[in-house]
This record gives structure tokens, C-alpha cells and sequence, in this order.
């Protein structure tokens, strides 16, 4: 700011006034003097704030002369009259100057100075050029409609050289999602970002705005510190702040009115002047008044001949709606959805006709909304959306057999997006209200999501109910037989799965199509996971799900069920031929996020697997079914590896609490994190909880991991009883369920146990041809460290782990190599590891024993290693750090 008379502009809530109180801050605290005024919008003068002169000899120079807020007009006839401007700004600049030392006139609202004080501005703006006096002036960013006088003076001044103009920066991308981290304290996905960014474009106030319209408990999923955005519902309440709205509330009531009919019929372009005339029962010219009202005040922006208006930020249009009362919106929308269906306006939007005739509720016609609502959830690729319009297409039906309809629907894609609350409500309102409507097959979906939703809200008992037939609806023998064969499922009881679907065959295969299908389905999980599916082949039994004789093809639901099964059993093999080889070839991001998720952690993509798995726990909430509860058992082992405790106890306090079905699978990753951690004795007590867990519910899925750890730990304690008992106890697992997985760890058991080199050899291969990099690093390191594989193998283990990000595993490999005599490469990158995953540990709550332990070392060496980490990254304790840590400010010092 180098000239007489500076310029700061930008959009309302861009930060004008922020910044003029900034300069003031600034001057008074190097000894400058400061006067404050800002314009109101009929061109009065009013003070602001008061600055104190900086020094004494300015505050007595100061006494009698200049108010001490307004050092400006007005000066009336001074737009007429040039010598009346000059005399006035003569005076002024004396006073100003007499001052001595740097002074500065704040004049905020500028674009709305009166013209006798324009004049006698400019005119001192030239009397001042070269002094150390000068003129700071916050001015909203000018439309074609506002004062011409004041561009043309500024244009004149900036001719002259005595002008600088600062237009105030939008907030970068960045600094957006530094706010949002702010408010959530959690790191915001770059979906949440680009929609607050996309709602306030760019502009501080406005973007606050946003934040609260998005990141609102129904729209935001915080999981392990990161959020996520799982909806876009609108806000129904007026937000905390109408910074933005202020000015327009301020203003003719009329005014007000139109805006909150912008608001709404605005995405509707050259009918919004002709809809608002008559909404507000006016006349047209009247509503282009209105609007030039509200393009004047910087609220609208209008197009080229008025073929587009939109609002300068987009959350001014919603916290606008937010303060509609219910008929207010109801008739607004009913405007916009009549004008749409007679062909006098139109949008390019979507979103609009139906989300419209959604708010219109019975204002418009019930039979035409009816059939546009059904038209534009089935037509939508989006949940939330679909799950609105439905909900609206309810209440519409007129009938019981249209109800029953549309029920079905908005009940399918309820349970389809996790809303398990409403597609509960749905699924029973069926049953209970129209099950005479609905067809064999119909009535089986429905109470499979009965029953899925009740265990997803957490309803145990009324899923017990249903399976021990306390609670049954009347219809064919075999909806009743696989609905509580489902809700064993649920409750994680396979064997009663099994006997009761063993028992009744008859029933169900004979049944209609979707129940034998299921029936076929879940029977063929039960026998998998309980290791009775006889010499079946894993391929084969997974060729068993959802085909039955006759039944149409299963599409992707078909695929889903085999892909899950495959994965919750390690086999990634199986699944990607699945995924390659069937008749329906689909992409990935159309599977279910537990899948995408498994496949991650398998492939070795370690930071792909991680934020799905979030994601995937913040889509469905506290609902855990096999596959979730797969998901997080790969999940905390990758994390443990990396040595992220938080993260990983999060996910497994979230999911313990959850009712998950096979829950056992969560203990055997507790035990598997308790060793990661050095905790040995915690580990095996925890793995053979997960076994009498497994064995009382009659399964053996996940056991064939559970009982190569409890081998390794044998070993290691020295009891190599143990750990042959053990080796038996895997073989017997293997032979029950005969997964390629299991067939490895039983070579790995053998050659760990008997130091047999041929089975050493035979693991290795198996490993390579499964192809998962986070299992190979682990067989290998187990050989090696055993004696029965050659060193070069740890090498190959430690650079995987590398890829991987395990810092925790690396850790504990450099000691191993160490003691082999193997070259460690990369010094400064094995530092900043160290410091990184020490960092990781403390922050996550771990005792100085707890910490010697994990790695491996005396809690004398942890004492000095934490000494030494706070003081090259400045942290004073374990607080500090694990506050940046969770903050994400956490910086590594430099090695």
C-alpha cells in the first residue's frame, strides 16, 4: 500500500471490515494514529471504532480539532461545487497532518458514501499525495448497478496515480479444509471440501455458513479422526449466523420477501422475475425492482438479459430457505413444480422438479407428483436423494395397493444406504399393514430386512424373537424357515443356521425363488464357516451361493454374497477370479465398501485400504455383518503393523460395541495387536478366548490364522508342547476347511514346529502364488527368524513392509538383521522411522513399559528416546504430542 488512497473490495463477507480492523491494530501498535468511520447505506457517516493516537504529542494535536471517528463530510454542496470539496479537504489535511507520524483514515462501506462526501474524499486523497497520511477504504465489489459516480471518481483518482486497489483473495481449497479440520477437528475428506467450497465459494463468511450447513451430525461420520460426508440433508433451522443475510433483512420488507423466493425459484432463470410477481402479488416490474434490489446489494448475480440468476454464494440461497416457515415452502415449491409442468420454465437441474414437488407435499397434484417422484428415485444413481423422494411418494399414494408399492421401494433403498431406522419402520409397516399385497417373493425381502435392520439398530432380543418364533408374520412355510435362519445368522449362532436349514430343506428349496435362493445361500455360508462343507471345494461352495435351479440370474448381488464369502476367508485368489471370469463384469466402486476395502489390505494398497475401511464404517454406522467385521479384523492388523495404535483401537472399540456378527474374528485381531505390541502373555489369552468364542458357536472361520499365532507363540515361550498340540489342532482345521490360506499356515505350523525344510519351502511358494505382499512379509519374517528359510527373505520382508508403511514390523525386523549380520540400508531414513513410529506409540496412550515392549527394548532406552524426540520437535509431553498428533499438526523434525 504504497499511494494516498487504497481500495480494499470483494464480496460480502469476503473480510473487508476484518481487514480494516487489522491495519488499525497494526498502526496504533506502531505508534500511528487511527480514525474509524464506515457509511451506511443511505450515505450517513457513523463511527466504528475508537483508536487512540499513538504518542502524546498526537493525542494533544489531536484535542479540538478532528472527531476522532469521522475526519470526512459530509460537506454539503461539495459534488457541485469544486472549491467547497477543496477547502474542505484543505482542512482536514491540516488537522490530519498536524498530527505528525503515520496516520490513517479507516472508512468502511464505502460503496455507500454520500456525493458531497465522495468529492471532499477525493479532493483529500490529492491534498495528501506524498504525505505520510493516508486512506484505506473497504468498498463491496461493484455490480453494474451500483452508484456509476463512485467508478468514475476511483477510475479518475487511479489515472492519477494515487489509487491502489487490493481485491481480498477467496480462501484457497486449503485453507477451506483447514477450517473444516478446525471446527471437526478431524481430517475432512476431499468430498466434504470441494461441497463447502462449492457452497461458499471461496468467501470467509460464507464458508463458515457452509460448514455449518454440512457439517452437521445427519450429513458428517467421524471415523479415527477423519470426516466423512454420508449425506446432504438441508438444514430445517435457521443457522446460528446471518452474517450474510443481515443486509438484507435490514431492508424493505419486500425486498426480504423476494429473496426468500429467489431463494427457492431462482435455478429457474428468465421465469424468476414473472414467478416472483406473482408470489409476492405484485407486478412484474415491481419484482425486476426487487431483484435489481438484490443484485445491488451483492446477494444475486444476474446473467446476459436476464436468462440466469444464481446467488454469489450458493449458501445464501440455503440459509435463506432455512428460515421459510413450513407453508412458505410448501407454496414457494408448488410454484416452481406448476411452472415446470406447464412448460413455463425450465431447469437444467435434476435435482430441482423432484426435490420441489417433495416440499409441495399436497399443494400440487397428488397423481402427477406421484408418478414424477417414482420416476426421477429410480432414475438417480444417488441414495439420499432416492430416500427423500420416496419417503415424499408415501404419502402421496392414494391407495393401498400404490402404498404397497411404493413402500417396497423406499424400503429397499433405505436398507440399500444403512438407514436401517426408516427401513425397519417400512419393512414392518408391510408386513404388518399390507402383506395381502404382497407377492411370495416380496414378502421374503421384507423380512430379511426386518431382520438385517433390527440387528443393524442394535435390536438383539428382537431378532432373537423372530428366530425362536416369538415374533412370525403369516405367510408360506418357507418365508418363516429362512427368516430364522437369517436371524441365527445375525446373532452369529451358525449351527442353528445349519440344523434348522439341514432340517427343513424341503421347505425352503421348494419355496419361492428369492427364498430358495437365500436358503441356498445362507446354508452354503454355514457349512464354509463351520468347516462341514465336506470335500466341496472353496471355488465350488462358493459356486453354490445364490445358485439354485431355475432362478434367475444374481447379478451383483450374486457376486457380492461369493466376494464376501471368498474374502472373510483370505482369499484373495478366489475373489479376483470372481471378480474376472464371471459373466457380469462390473467396476470396483459398485461393490460394497467391506469388499473394496479386504481387497486393499490383500493387494498390499495400504493407504486405499485404510480410508475405505473408514469410510466403509462411517456409511453403514454401528451395523457389523460378516463382512464388516472381516474388514476391520485385516484392518487392525495392517494398522498394528504400522504401529497406529489409536487408529486401530478405534476401529475395534467401535465394532466390539456393535453386536458384529462373527465377533469372534475382532478378538483374534485383539490378539494379533497385542502381539504387534510385544505383549505376548495378553496376546495368547486372547487368542484362546477367540477360539472358545469360535468353538461354542460351532465355527471355524478365522481359526486357521488364530491357530498358526498360538503355534508361533508356543514357540517362542519355549513350550513346544504346546505348540505340537497346536499344530494338530490347525491340521484338524485344515482338513475341515480346506482354504488355501489354511493349507499355508498348516505348512508354516510344520516347518516352525519340526524345522522342516521341505514345508519351509513349500509356505514360501504358497505364499508368493497367493500374491497378498502383507502375508508374504509376515511367513517370511516367521521362517527366517525360526532358522528354517534363508536371511535373504527377511530383506524381502522388511522392504514390503517398506511399501506398506509397517514401521512397527520394521522395527522389530532392522533388530533381527542386526543380530544376522545384514546390511540395513538408508540411515537417516531408519532415524526419521524410529521417530515416526515412536511418535505414533506415545501418542497412543502406551506406558513407558508398554512402549519398551513394543519395541523391543528397556524402558531406560524409552526414557532417553522420548527425551530426545520432545526435545528435537519442541513438545514438553506426551499431551502436546498426542495433541498434534490428533490435530494433525504434528511436524518430524529433520534428520
Amino acid at each position: 500500500m504504497h499511494n494516498t488512497l487504497t481500495i480494499l473490495t470483494g464480496p460480502a463477507g469476503i473480510g473487508r471490515t476484518t481487514k480494516l480492523a487489522e491495519t488499525a491494530e497494526k498502526t496504533t501498535g506502531a505508534g500511528g494514529a487511527v480514525f474509524s468511520m464506515r457509511f451506511t447505506e443511505g450515505g450517513a457517516a457513523m463511527p466504528t471504532h475508537s483508536y487512540a493516537a499513538g504518542t502524546p504529542a498526537q493525542q494533544s494535536a489531536l484535542a479540538g480539532t478532528v472527531p476522532n471517528w469521522s475526519a470526512i463530510g459530509p460537506i454539503a454542496g461539495a459534488w457541485h461545487n469544486r472549491e467547497i470539496a477543496d477547502r474542505a479537504a484543505i482542512a482536514t489535511a491540516a488537522a490530519l497532518l498536524r498530527l505528525g507520524g503515520e496516520v490513517v483514515l479507516l472508512i468502511d462501506d464505502a460503496q455507500w458514501i454520500d456525493l458531497d462526501s465522495l468529492a471532499a474524499l477525493a479532493a483529500l486523497a490529492q491534498r495528501l499525495a506524498g504525505t505520510s497520511v493516508r486512506c484505506v477504504c473497504a468498498v463491496r465489489t461493484l455490480s453494474d448497478a451500483a452508484r456509476p459516480e463512485l467508478l468514475t471518481v476511483l477510475h479518475d483518482l487511479r489515472r492519477a496515480g494515487l489509487v491502489d486497489t487490493v481485491r481480498l483473495p477467496r480462501l484457497s481449497r486449503r485453507q477451506v479444509f483447514q477450517q473444516i479440520f478446525t471446527t471437526l477437528q478431524a481430517t475432512p475428506e476431499p468430498a466434504l471440501v470441494d461441497e463447502v467450497q462449492r457452497l461458499g465459494r471461496g468467501v470467509p463468511a460464507a464458508v463458515r455458513d457452509a460448514i455449518e450447513v454440512v457439517c452437521r451430525k445427519e450429513n458428517v461420520r467421524i471415523v479415527d479422526r477423519s470426516a466423512y460426508l454420508v449425506g446432504l440433508a438441508p438444514p430445517t433451522t435457521p443457522l446460528t449466523s446471518d452474517q450474510l443475510l443481515r443486509h438484507i433483512r435490514g431492508r424493505d420488507p419486500l425486498v426480504w420477501s423476494a429473496a426468500k423466493a429467489a431463494a427457492v425459484l431462482h435455478p429457474l432463470g428468465p421465469a424468476l422475475p414473472r414467478l416472483i410477481a406473482r408470489t409476492l402479488d405484485t407486478t412484474t416490474a415491481i419484482a425486476h425492482d426487487l431483484l435489481d434490489e438484490l443484485v445491488h446489494t451483492g446477494t444475486l448475480h444476474r446473467g446476459k438479459h436476464n436468462t440466469t440468476w444464481r446467488f454469489t454464494t450458493p449458501v445464501t440461497a440455503t440459509t435463506i430457505t432455512a428460515t421459510l416457515g413450513p407453508f412458505e415452502q410448501r407454496h414457494l415449491a408448488a410454484t416452481a413444480v406448476n411452472a415446470l409442468w406447464s412448460g413455463t420454465a425450465r431447469t437444467s437441474d435434476p435435482h430441482y422438479l423432484p426435490d420441489n414437488i417433495t416440499n409441495a407435499g399436497n399443494l400440487v397434484d397428488r397423481r402427477h407428483a406421484l408418478e414424477d417422484l417414482l420416476h426421477h428415485a429410480g432414475d438417480t444413481p444417488h441414495l439420499d436423494a432416492a430416500r427423500r423422494w420416496l419417503a415424499a411418494a408415501v404419502k402421496l399414494a392414494a391407495d393401498r395397493p400404490s402404498r404397497a408399492r411404493v413402500l417396497f421401494r423406499y424400503m429397499s433403498v433405505c436398507h440399500q444406504a444403512g438407514d436401517y431406522p426408516q427401513s425397519l419402520q417400512s419393512s414392518l409397516s408391510l408386513l404388518d399393514d399390507h402383506s395381502d399385497l404382497l407377492s411370495p417373493e416380496a414378502a421374503q425381502q421384507a423380512q430379511i430386512v426386518v431382520v438385517q435392520a433390527m440387528h443393524g439398530t442394535g435390536d438383539v432380543a428382537g431378532v432373537l424373537d423372530i428366530a425362536e418364533l416369538r415374533r412370525s408374520w403369516c405367510q408360506g412355510p418357507e418365508h418363516t424357515v429362512v427368516t430364522r435362519a437369517v436371524a441365527y445368522a445375525a446373532l452369529g449362532r451358525w449351527p442353528d443356521v445349519a440344523d434348522l436349514l439341514t432340517g427343513e430343506d424341503y421347505v425352503w428349496r421348494d419355496g419361492n425363488t428369492v427364498s430358495a435362493a437365500l436358503g441356498q445361500t445362507v446354508c452354503t455360508l454355514a457349512a464354509l464357516w463351520s468347516g462341514n462343507s465336506g470335500k466341496l471345494s472353496l471355488e465350488k461352495a462358493l459356486r453354490h451361493l445364490w445358485q439354485t435351479d431355475g432362478r434367475a440370474d444374481g447379478g451383483l448381488d450374486e457376486l457380492n454374497w461369493r466376494l464376501m464369502a471368498a474374502l472373510v476367508v483370505g482369499e484373495l485368489s478366489a475373489a479376483e477370479k470372481l471378480l474376472a471370469h464371471e459373466r457380469l463384469q462390473v467396476g470396483e466402486n459398485l461393490l460394497p465398501l467391506p469388499s473394496r476395502a479386504m481387497l486393499a489390505v490383500y493387494r498390499g494398497e495400504a493407504d486405499k485400504a485404510v480410508d475405505l475401511t473408514r469410510r466403509a464404517v462411517a456409511a453403514t454406522g454401528d451395523r457389523y455383518d460378516s463382512a464388516h467385521t472381516a474388514m476391520v479384523m485385516v484392518a487392525v492388523g495392517l494398522l498394528a503393523a504400522q504401529g497406529r495404535v489409536t487408529s486401530a483401537r478405534e476401529l475395534l472399540t467401535r465394532a466390539k460395541s456393535a453386536s458384529p456378527s462373527l465377533g469372534h474374528l475382532l478378538t483374534i485381531a485383539e490378539g494379533l495387536f497385542a502381539r504387534v505390541l510385544g505383549d505376548d502373555e495378553q496376546a495368547t489369552a486372547l487368542l484362546n478366548d477367540a477360539l472358545e468364542q469360535a468353538t461354542s458357536r460351532g465355527l471355524l472361520v478365522g481359526l486357521d490364522l488364530c491357530r498358526q499365532e498360538l503355534v508361533d507363540l508356543a514357540l517362542e515361550a519355549g513350550d513346544r508342547q504346546a505348540a505340537e498340540r497346536g499344530l494338530s489342532a490347525l491340521e484338524q482345521v485344515t482338513a475341515a476347511m480346506p482354504t488355501e490360506r489354511a493349507k499355508m499356515y498348516a505348512l508354516l505350523a510344520k516347518a516352525l514346529v519340526h524345522k522342516d525344510a521341505s514345508a519351509a519351502n513349500q509356505c514360501v511358494q504358497a505364499a508368493r502364488e497367493r500374491l497378498q505382499p502383507f502375508e508374504q512379509a509376515s511367513v517370511f519374517s516367521r521362517l527366517v527368524l525360526r532358522g528354517v528359510a534363508p536371511p535373504e527373505l527377511l530383506v524381502e520382508a522388511y522392504d514390503i513392509m517398506g511399501e506398506l508403511n509397517g514401521l512397527q514390523i520394521r522395527a522389530i525386523l532392522r533388530m533381527a538383521m542386526r543380530s544376522r549380520g545384514i546390511t540395513i540400508p538408508g540411515r537417516q531414513e531408519v532415524v526419521a522411522e524410529n521417530e515416526q513410529l515412536l511418535a505414533n506409540l506415545a501418542s497412543g496412550g502406551l506406558s513407558n513399559k508398554q512402549l519398551a515392549m513394543a519395541l523391543r527394548t528397556s524402558e531406560k532406552s524409552i526414557e532417553g528416546r522420548l527425551s530426545r524426540l520432545f526435545t528435537r520437535t519442541g513438545y514438553r509431553s506426551r499431551i502436546e504430542l498426542a495433541t498434534a498428533m490428533v490435530n494433525g499438526t504434528y511436524e518430524p523434525p529433520s534428520v
